[in-house]
């Protein structure tokens, strides 16, 4: 995924940033952050990596993971990144290659990105096998649905401009009870899950800024490309707004003291 890292971090902080907030404080109430050590997954711009270095005291820790390059300049240009170690890596073989114990996995908006239910499942399975026993994950997703009408309007706009109808968006492919069960199959405790579908803009201006801010583009347009297919783009929702609706899962679960999945290297 390539996005316009600087448009999405000032995007994001109106979207994004309000759904991390209520993950962090939906955490919060299972578990203190005080003195934790956080593994953020998926850290992006790194606003919500600092929300949580702030929160876990001198003696916690905050490691942020993301591949995207953009996305984590943005991050170390911010007060407070020095805070917070920032690693620039896929996942998956992050998870499999990491060695430390964390008492926290958070990841906010990022494993819809995931291409396939094996990815997901692999990744759940990685992150209780770094998770200290008693350990917490919070994490936030789309579910399948998720933005549909308007990704299929920007994808439509997308094969015409560029004379390409093979290009396809990357869209969540995971429902709401698939992912609940792949938790629990990895062996964690569910504490909490919620569906949410909603509309997240009341301004409709903020729709349009949605397509153009918070989703690669830079996956299939070139810098010459982009501004032009803005203005396009522009004047072909002017005519037929869509809105963008949200599908939503939240999943807190814990990993148990004693478990009959992980029989090495206790926490």
């Amino acid at each position: 995924m390539e996005w316009i890292a600087d448009q999405y971090d000032q995007f994001q902080k109106r979207y994004q940033l309000k759904n991390g907030l209520d993950l962090i404080s939906k955490l919060e109430a299972i578990t203190n952050l005080k003195d934790r050590d956080i593994l953020d997954l998926g850290c992006g711009n790194g606003e919500l990596s600092l929300v949580l270095a702030d929160k876990i005291g001198l003696n916690g820790s905050i490691t942020a993971v993301d591949r995207d390059e953009g996305m984590l300049e943005v991050f170390k240009e911010k007060a407070g990144s020095n805070r917070v170690k920032i690693c620039r890596e896929d996942l998956l073989p992050w998870l499999d290659s990491d060695r430390n114990r964390y008492d926290i996995v958070f990841s906010n908006a990022v494993f819809h990105w995931l291409s396939t239910a094996a990815n997901l499942l692999g990744t759940f399975a990685g992150i209780y096998k770094v998770l200290k026993y008693k350990g917490c994950l919070a994490v936030r997703f789309s579910l399948e649905g998720n933005a549909e009408e308007t990704k299929g309007f920007l994808e439509k706009q997308l094969r015409y401009f560029l004379n390409d109808n093979s290009i396809t968006l990357s869209r969540s492919r995971f429902n709401y009870k698939q992912c609940a069960t792949m938790i629990e199959q990895c062996g964690f405790e569910l504490l909490e899950s919620i569906e949410k579908v909603f509309v997240p803009f009341s301004e409709p201006e903020s729709h349009f800024q949605w397509m153009i801010k918070s989703q690669p583009l830079l996956n299939y347009l070139n810098a010459n490309q982009l501004e032009l297919f803005k203005s396009y783009l522009y004047q072909q929702w002017k005519e037929k707004p869509v809105q963008v609706k949200s599908h939503h899962g939240v999943f807190l679960a814990q990993k148990p003291a004693s478990s009959p999945f992980d029989n090495a290297n206790r926490s």
